[in-house]
């Protein structure tokens, strides 16, 4: 692993834990979509269930998984995440700005 992506999901979720003071993120990945299941999976995001057929894209209905992540679950494992990952993510700087 080791691109922007991974960069942009650990600064946002840091950015909504830390500074949001959110107490959960939740996502939706779509069937299919293994690349995503897994980075999320590296960021500690945990399976929370499956809605079977849920979206429709095109002519085909589309299961969508449900992934969920606490905001104790990252800090106590967020400096872990960092050390695995520090080479890719030092690469890049993310800023937010506030509108």
């Amino acid at each position: 692993m080791g691109g922007l992506g991974s960069a942009i999901e650990y600064f946002a979720i840091s950015y909504a834990f830390r500074e949001l003071n959110l107490a959960k993120l939740n996502c939706e990945v779509l069937e299919g979509n293994s690349t995503v299941l897994r980075m999320h999976a590296k960021f500690m995001f945990q399976d929370e269930g499956f809605l079977r057929a849920h979206k429709q894209r095109q002519d085909v209905r589309l299961g969508v998984h449900l992934l969920g992540l606490t905001k104790s679950e990252w800090l106590q494992n967020a400096a872990a995440v960092w050390e695995r990952y520090v080479n890719s993510l030092e690469r890049f700087t993310v800023t937010v700005h506030e509108v």
